[in-house]
């Protein structure tokens, strides 16, 4: 194996290590943020009695919750194929490169990220409209 290759193993190897926790810190966090918060405002007098806007931005914060484990599965996967690849013994740069731009992971990933933080920022003025309309 040339060292083009240890290059490419070395890199899937580090990508395959950090993708969960890389895309759990992006997404993960922030939406749970958003469920932390909408979870606390059920404290609220108000919001005990008007309870069904806080309960459609909590369902808004846990599909995008939704959506960034999906996407960390879906990253994790996509660096363990390519990584699995790059350490076939007939493996060449060439092949690699194409099998990196043919994998459905990449746009996936992408798509996944973001449905996440579109359902982030959907959550987030929702809840501002509830905290509006609540006073």
């Amino acid at each position: 194996m040339n060292g083009n290759m240890s290059e490419y193993i070395n890199k899937f190897y580090d990508l395959q290590a950090e993708a969960t926790k890389e895309v759990m810190k992006m997404t993960f966090f922030l939406n749970y943020g958003g469920i932390a918060a909408t979870l606390t405002a059920f404290g609220s007098s108000f919001f005990r009695i008007h309870s069904r806007p806080l309960i459609s931005c909590l369902v808004i914060f846990l599909v995008g919750l939704a959506f960034a484990v999906f996407m960390a599965i879906e990253l994790r996967t996509f660096a363990f194929d390519m990584f699995s690849k790059a350490t076939e013994p007939s493996a060449t740069k060439e092949e690699l490169e194409t099998a990196v731009k043919n994998h459905r992971g990449r746009r996936t990933v992408y798509g996944l990220c973001i449905a996440s933080l579109a359902f982030f920022a959907s959550g987030i003025i929702v809840g501002f409209i509830v905290l509006v309309t609540s006073f």
